[in-house]
């Protein structure tokens, strides 16, 4: 088992705007999380009794958390330890700091799984397609469990 999960996807072909993709697939996530936390506590108590670990949190219906990686730094530099104090918004997150980002909105969200929006261009693939409110700020996104 691992502790983190992490899903990157990029999409072509979008009618409107890229967040019909992402409202779809969080959907569907959450979806299949729920139905899990749901159907299969039993399995899930088995696993837990062998593999400790605390209890996956997800926000209530409607109070899903999204951030653009811009609210993310700054709540790493605000509320996160003192080594992300500094952090800049135009440069990829470290493994230690998506940690810490997930361990900060499970305390401040109650919930461990979350969005993350506008990564900076600078930090991502050679594909990825520049925001047209802000170039600098890429049209890509991550689900997140945990960091």
């Amino acid at each position: 088992m691992t502790e983190v999960f992490h899903w990157s996807r990029s999409w072509n072909g979008i009618e409107k705007h890229y967040h019909e993709v992402l409202h779809l697939l969080e959907g569907v996530l959450l979806y299949v999380f729920r139905g899990l936390a749901k159907r299969c506590k039993d399995e899930i108590a088995t696993v837990r009794a062998i593999y400790p670990s605390e209890e996956f949190l997800l926000a209530q219906e409607g109070k899903e958390v999204r951030l653009n990686f811009a609210e993310a730094r700054k709540l790493l530099r605000e509320e996160g330890p003192p080594e992300f104090a500094n952090v800049r918004d135009d440069e990829d997150m470290s493994t230690a700091q998506e940690k810490a980002l997930g361990a900060l909105i499970r305390k401040k969200y109650n919930t461990d799984f979350y969005v993350l929006d506008k990564f900076p261009i600078s930090s991502l693939l050679f594909y990825a397609t520049p925001g047209s409110e802000n170039p600098e700020a890429a049209n890509a996104y991550d689900f997140s469990m945990r960091g």
